[in-house]
């Protein structure tokens, strides 16, 4: 077991995790949900460690063990009672688990001291990835909310050809989300409804995370393009292998659930620099992408559906987002300085800056 006297980093991303995140208070009944180790997603030294911590910070803490998700979490009316079921004896509930994520839409949760961690090893939860301060990030993310909801123009491209206009009718969601996520990662996603033009489609399709399905994957050798209309898949173009595979993927899916297979309900892109992946994104592509979303190297689609999150995803390497004529991301960096309206809180949070000028982790692609 880590030494907690010695690893002042992890200790660092531990208390920003449950003080600044989960506003763990002392006598506090923690429920910490660990996913089964042995599936490669979360690492069990990490949940011991945090779960040391959080007995220091004079919480009482059990552990649940569970399997990998299934679709019993997705948030519909069967799934809410086995939602909330999960933690209703405790005061506050972490998960180090992927089903976590699968509530993350749950009204029933809103106001609730749940929290979705996405950091899934000691080396993350020691980084930049769970050391930056959890309110810094939640400011910036608002901001940037404001700036994309109140633009008049937003362009969406990127170096395989991706070219995606529109813009976002009304303003900021109340909430995105009912499950905090640690680290915070993402902006609210924008409606794709008054989006039309062609993305770029290359490497992989997975899922968004939500609900379960198999293959959870699909291989793309070669770039597709996906025509869009107003939120619409109204076509594709690409090599016959390829199409046959998605047309195939999005099939299956949109059969299994009964839902809308050609439509394109958000994107987002990631927020998070300090976002990395060791490995590469070949041995699990959907590990992959539901890990390396928050970065800001990533334009990240949900599609596939007709509620919130749709469950097939696009990943788009490198994305340029203008917004009203300016560049926020460009070529998969992410630049608040340019939009007055951000350098507040890059001044009041100076590790934000670092961040920002910094290097990026790694995405697993070589």
């Amino acid at each position: 077991m880590t030494d907690l006297a010695t690893n002042q980093s992890a200790l660092r991303g531990a208390h920003n995790l449950l003080f600044n995140c989960l506003e763990l208070n002392a006598g506090d009944h923690l429920l910490i949900v660990q996913e089964n180790p042995d599936l490669g997603w979360y690492d069990r030294e990490v949940v011991e460690f945090v779960s040391n911590v959080a007995r220091d910070m004079s919480a009482s803490v059990t552990l649940r063990n569970v399997e990998g998700p299934d679709n019993r979490y997705v948030s519909d009316d069967a799934a809410t009672e086995d939602a909330q079921a999960i933690d209703s004896d405790f005061d506050c509930c972490l998960f180090f688990s992927r089903i976590g994520d699968q509530m993350r839409f749950d009204p029933k949760l809103k106001g609730s001291r749940r929290i979705m961690c996405y950091v899934r090893s000691m080396e993350s939860l020691a980084s930049s990835y769970g050391g930056i301060h959890y309110q810094a990030l939640a400011e910036l993310k608002a901001m940037i909310d404001r700036v994309l909801f109140g633009a008049q123009d937003i362009v969406l491209t990127c170096p395989l050809g991706t070219s995606l206009k529109g813009r976002v009718q009304g303003g900021v969601p109340a909430e995105d989300v009912t499950v905090r996520r640690f680290p915070l990662g993402v902006h609210t996603p924008l409606n794709a409804a008054e989006f039309s033009g062609e993305v770029r489609l290359a490497r992989y399709l997975t899922t968004t995370g939500s609900r379960v399905y198999a293959p959870a994957s699909i291989v793309i050798n070669q770039p597709v393009t996906a025509n869009i209309s107003a939120g619409r898949i109204v076509g594709y173009a690409g090599d016959p292998n390829d199409l046959q595979q998605i047309h195939s993927q999005y099939a299956n899916v949109s059969e299994k659930f009964e839902i809308d297979a050609d439509s394109v309900l958000s994107w987002h892109a990631g927020l998070h620099p300090g976002c990395h992946f060791s490995g590469r994104a070949t041995t699990d592509p959907d590990k992959w992408s539901n890990t390396v979303f928050t970065s800001p190297k990533f334009l990240h689609f949900h599609t596939c559906g007709n509620a919130p999150p749709g469950e097939i995803c696009w990943m788009v390497l490198d994305p340029t987002i203008s917004v009203d004529g300016v560049a926020l991301w460009d070529s998969g960096r992410l630049y608040p300085e340019r939009f007055p309206e951000l350098c507040g809180c890059l001044s009041e949070w100076p590790e934000l800056k670092s961040l920002y000028r910094g290097a990026y982790g790694s995405v697993g692609l070589v």
